[in-house]
């Protein structure tokens, strides 16, 4: 993989799975769904309610002038409601939250799979342009060398003013392209680091060489058929359609059930003071009163307006959805996983023929150097051939750059990435 090639892509990352902005909001979008399953699964159990107020009431019915009472002081009381029998429409939702909270865990563990392959992509573009940027400069200095030379000329009278000009515009434009490359580098570094949730990336970190991986065509095929047989069942987005396969199904038994009856226990507890007054003797008396009331009630809604027909279409087409998104990622995966087996070997080939470009140049400095040493060839001759030097490094970085991507893209795909390691082990569980 990238990172074990390069130490400090390892470390964005880590970094990246703590601090990036789309991890964050992924971890928000998981204890949402914590919260809305403790909702759902609140309804499995009682629920309990208080009341209380300070008042003062007098009541006297007209034809009976014996009849007057008077209640003041505190008046309080408790009352519980406890669902009884719901068809198992309750722990059906419960258990949709439970569905909620995993289909939650594997969106953070996608989020998690693009976001590495975003840092990889970019952090291998950023190697390849800070190789340009090199190039770039030294393409300025050659082009600076060739205008002192040409200036001398002029000034011996060897070349006219005219002939000067072509020189000092190859070397305006040179510094063109620097400044355009160095900027480039800039600007992709920043987005880098706003990608991984840092404020900045130093320069210092980033190399000037992407180390080759080892390519071998023999075996590869082998290891394709292992990864296949072991990824697609296991991947994230998988177990996440089955996990919305699973949630239709309970919200189409909760909806065919909004039109039984729902059993339920209720019962209240409550106590106020009522004074009786005397009509003969104006005494009054003081009486406590104690309410108490259990008992097992029914609701039973017989028309809701077609409101259940249209719930149980819904969780019908949410399910047939979800099935038929199950299909297609199986069988995607499948031709992503052998197209992108192809391109791996295409760009493992090109590899190797790049790096043996890259070698033939490298020697081809090396004995230009001896021959600029010896007298033998010029320092024009020499830039010349490092230019075509830095020209197949970059080829040759880019086409690594190109095999790790392709490569990591793959392992990617099947849902067996090993940077997924990192996340904690509850986001890869299967929701029941």
């Amino acid at each position: 993989m990238p990172e074990d090639l390069l130490p400090d892509l390892k470390r964005l990352l880590d970094v990246g799975m703590r601090e990036s902005p789309s991890m964050l909001a992924a971890n928000l979008d998981l204890a949402s769904a914590e919260g809305q399953r403790i909702v759902n699964r609140s309804a499995l159990f009682p629920v309990l309610s208080a009341n209380g107020q300070y008042a003062y009431t007098e009541t006297a019915v007209s034809s009976n002038t014996s009849s007057r009472s008077k209640t003041n002081g505190p008046l309080y009381g408790i009352s519980f409601y406890q669902p009884l029998f719901q068809w198992g429409t309750l722990k059906a939702q419960a258990d949709i939250g439970k569905l909620q909270v995993h289909i939650a865990e594997k969106s953070y563990v996608e989020a998690y799979r693009l976001l590495a392959l975003s840092i990889r992509s970019q952090y291998l573009t950023l190697i390849q342009k800070k190789m340009k940027v090199r190039n770039q400069q030294f393409g300025v200095r050659v082009a600076e060398s060739t205008l002192s030379v040409q200036e001398a000329r002029l000034r011996d009278g060897r070349i006219s003013a005219g002939d000067i000009t072509g020189y000092r515009l190859a070397v305006d434009e040179a510094r063109i392209w620097a400044d355009q490359a160095v900027e480039d580098y800039d600007s992709t570094r920043k987005t880098l680091a706003r990608i991984v949730g840092l404020a900045d990336i130093p320069d210092e970190s980033i190399p000037l060489e992407v180390p080759k991986p080892t390519f071998a065509p023999e075996t590869i095929g082998s290891y394709f058929e292992e990864m296949k047989r072991v990824g697609v069942e296991n991947s994230v987005m998988l177990s996440t359609y089955e996990d919305q396969i699973k949630s239709s199904k309970l919200n189409y038994k909760i909806a065919k059930y909004r039109l039984f009856p729902k059993f339920n226990v209720t019962g209240s507890f409550g106590q106020s003071n009522q004074t009786q007054v005397d009509t003969i003797t104006r005494k009054p008396t003081l009486t406590a009163i104690t309410t108490t009331q259990i008992g097992v009630g029914a609701n039973w809604t017989i028309f809701d307006g077609f409101a259940t027909r249209g719930a149980k279409m819904s969780a019908l087409a949410a399910r047939r959805l979800a099935e038929l998104k199950l299909k297609q990622f199986k069988e995607s995966v499948g031709d992503t996983a052998r197209q992108l087996e192809r391109q791996i070997s295409y760009a493992g080939r090109l590899m190797d023929l790049t790096q043996t470009r890259k070698e033939l140049t490298a020697a081809a400095i090396e004995k230009v150097g001896n021959d600029v040493r010896s007298g033998v060839s010029s320092q024009n001759t020499l830039d010349i051939v490092t230019q075509n030097a830095n020209s197949a490094e970059i080829t040759a970085m880019s086409s690594r750059a190109d095999f790790l991507m392709k490569w990591s893209t793959y392992v990617s795909v099947l849902g067996v990435d090993p940077v997924l390691k990192n996340l904690p082990s509850s986001n890869l569980r299967n929701g029941k």
